[in-house]
């Protein structure tokens, strides 16, 4: 499945430019690659925070349900300790998840080099998750 979701997503995106990242010193070119980008990268931020809170928020509940209900702690205190752990989990093993997303689950040249696509399909896996 993966492999036609990354021929769709090149098929839906023959105007981007492919190929060669342009050198530091053609900028202006450089920057016209960026502004093609830019409209995918905004929505595919949106979709992942809109991802993160909704797994924060399913965390949350998971978490300190139980906690509450038996009145251990009092809901504000559940949610000043959820993100005191969460904040400190996130910088404590945040870089090791984000490498294994990078490298360990789909390679880069799954996507044959291309910029465009990899964005694309990474925005999509996002809105699939969130949705």
């Amino acid at each position: 499945m993966s492999v036609g979701l990354v021929a769709f997503l090149a098929s839906w995106l023959p105007s981007l430019p492919s190929g060669p990242r342009p050198s530091v010193a053609s900028h202006k070119l450089a920057k016209m690659v960026l502004d093609s980008y830019t409209y995918i990268f905004a929505i595919g931020s949106c979709f992942a925070l809109l991802e993160a809170y909704n797994n924060g928020a399913n965390n949350m509940a998971n978490a300190w349900a139980t906690s509450v209900s038996s009145r251990s702690v009092t809901y504000r205190q559940a949610m000043v300790l959820y993100t005191i752990f969460e904040l400190t989990g996130a910088h404590a093993v945040g870089a090791r998840t984000a490498s294994t997303i990078k490298n360990g689950i789909i390679p880069c040249s799954a996507f044959g080099d291309n910029a465009g696509v990899q964005l694309l399909a990474f925005a999509y896996s996002s809105a699939g998750a969130t949705l």
